[in-house]
């Protein structure tokens, strides 16, 4: 028997469909082998019909998967990865604001942390972590890296049409909303605005809070409000105060002290 043998393929959700089968064939050609292959993915990026899909049936019928689920960093973890890729400690102020700035996701920190290494100008380091309805948003906010922007604007540009429609209305909202003020807010009919939804569900842009949903990441709300032209923003913020004041018609003064991104 040879030495023990290990494999990492990293983001199989862009692998083709031969390299899966030539992967599956590795997998069963000598199931005796000291093989281990380690792949990671982002799943939200493989629907039913992605090869990856497939593979992992197979493997999970032959019990010869496991599957692992990253979860976001804590606080301290947090701190950790941040003082590790600054090079030096960092003041509890700075580490609070990264954190909340990059809500646990490991690449949105690392690239916040490098976007401020190139200067001492402390105000790089505020970064505007808030919604615009926070009562108190940083007061220098920061563009968000250009990496970071990037990766967030192909994700956003993979939805179709009308969850892309959805996901706009969204960011445009700016906090939590029901499917009613979407559907209130949109000119889509209800079949369309379901599929929208629950490909928004499925690719992890949008997630469930409490009763309502949300977009679920504040810099994924930051990247789709930003695409927007500021004739499209006009309209969609009318339709969404419109929307409000239809469905909150007994309770408009606690909206309008809400307030929506923008204002």
């Amino acid at each position: 028997m040879g030495l023990p043998l290990l494999v990492l393929i990293d983001d199989l959700q862009w692998a083709d469909q031969e390299t899966i089968e030539w992967l599956h064939f590795l997998l069963r050609f000598n199931p005796t082998a000291a093989l281990l292959v380690v792949g990671t993915a982002r799943m939200e990026e493989v629907d039913a019909t992605h090869p990856l899909s497939t593979l992992l049936l197979h493997l999970h019928r032959a019990a010869q998967v496991s599957e692992i689920e990253l979860k976001a960093l804590d606080a301290g973890d947090s701190a950790q990865l941040a003082q590790q890729v600054a090079g030096h400690p960092l003041d509890a102020e700075t580490i609070a604001a990264l954190y909340t700035y990059a809500e646990g996701v490991p690449l949105f920190l690392v690239e916040a942390v490098r976007a401020g290494a190139d200067t001492r100008d402390e105000d790089k380091w505020r970064w505007h972590t808030g919604r615009a309805v926070d009562p108190m948003p940083s007061p220098v906010p920061v563009p968000i890296p250009s990496r970071v922007y990037a990766m967030l604007q192909a994700r956003l540009a993979q939805l179709s049409p009308q969850a892309r429609q959805l996901a706009d209305l969204a960011a445009v909202i700016g906090q939590s909303f029901t499917v009613d003020l979407l559907a209130q807010a949109s000119d889509i009919n209800e079949t369309d605005l379901m599929s929208g939804l629950d490909e928004l569900w499925k690719r992890r842009i949008v997630g469930e809070r409490d009763a309502d949903y949300d977009i679920s990441h504040d810099r994924i709300r930051d990247v789709a409000y930003a695409e927007l032209s500021p004739i499209k923003r006009r309209t969609l913020h009318r339709r969404v105060a419109q929307a409000l004041e239809h469905g909150y018609a007994d309770d408009l003064d606690s909206i309008a002290r809400v307030g929506l991104p923008g204002e």
